[in-house]
């Protein structure tokens, strides 16, 4: 923690330099944080705050990953099993109200939709 005498110090320095692109000290990384306190970043400091960066956005994929499997089987399940019963004439016959072309059609899209659903679980595992 710095004091309001170290602060002072520190702008009053900050303040006989010259300002602007050209003239400033590129060595001088330092800073005043939201807290007051006066930052010298070094490093070290900067190496640690990219693995913590690293760890989150490793940590957020991931959940994002099990969230998006949760979804994965009830597309597959819907998909076959609708195209199937759209598929069999039989079973929808003339109770569903739809032509043979479109039932057909329909089977067939979700037939396609479990299929691909399927393929991706597969290319994941």
């Amino acid at each position: 923690m710095s004091t309001d005498e170290e602060r002072r110090m520190y702008i009053k320095q900050q303040r006989k330099n010259k300002q602007g692109p050209a003239e400033r000290n590129l060595g001088d990384r330092s800073f005043i944080d939201k807290e007051g306190n006066i930052v010298k970043p070094n490093k070290a400091d900067y190496q640690e705050a990219i693995k913590r960066r690293d760890e989150y956005n490793s940590s957020v994929r991931d959940e994002y990953q099990r969230s998006k499997r949760k979804y994965v089987f009830p597309i597959i399940i819907i998909g076959i099993l609708g195209g199937l019963f759209f598929l069999s004439s039989n079973m929808t016959g003339n109770v569903v109200g739809l032509s043979q072309n479109y039932s057909n059609g329909i089977g067939a899209s979700l037939m396609i939709i479990g299929l691909i659903g399927t393929f991706f679980l597969m290319k994941k595992r």
